[in-house]
């Protein structure tokens, strides 16, 4: 019985987040909000790799500066932004989402995290130092890393071939 749960959750996530896909969005930047998510058992926790803790100290100096909150991290975002950010060094190119792949807002729910919204900003580049820029100087990138409602990172970074592949997988948690 739980399997036909899980699936029928997946199914309907799958076709509420292919109505938000159609609608699309900037490239590089995408922004799903979503009623409630399902929950299943956090992933252990894990030391954050050099540049995925200069990216996640830089967002928060940059939404300190500005008097916004920092972002709490989480790890269940931050296990669907490594899948990802695996995924893009593997096939060598930055996608939202590629072929047969899930979209943004079920790989966060599978993930186990709940929310009202979600966010994403993925990228690649050299260093985890010009990745940010690249971000803060992008409107859409930047418009996901000061927003207010949004309170919650995940962060991944997969190398491949001295090229970093970067995932941010943000949120709003829900109540």
């Amino acid at each position: 019985m739980r399997a036909v749960w899980i699936l029928v959750m997946v199914v309907g996530a799958f076709a509420e987040g292919l109505a938000q896909y159609a609608a699309g969005g900037p490239a590089g930047s995408r922004r799903y909000i979503f009623a409630g998510g399902l929950a299943q058992s956090r992933p252990a926790q894990r030391k954050l790799s050099a540049p995925e803790q200069t990216l996640f100290d830089a967002a928060n100096r940059e939404r300190v500066a500005r008097r916004l909150a920092p972002f709490k991290w989480n790890a269940a975002l931050a296990s669907a932004a490594r899948a990802h950010a695996q995924r893009m060094a593997q096939e060598n190119r930055l996608e939202h989402q590629f072929p047969g792949e899930m979209d943004l807002g079920t790989r966060v729910r599978l993930a186990g995290v709940r929310f009202r919204a979600v966010a994403e900003n993925v990228a690649q580049g050299p260093s985890a130092a010009i990745i940010h820029t690249q971000w803060m100087n992008s409107p859409p990138h930047r418009a996901n890393l000061l927003d207010p409602e949004l309170d919650s990172i995940g962060i991944a970074v997969a190398e491949r071939k001295g090229q970093l592949f970067a995932v941010q997988d943000f949120s709003q948690a829900s109540q």
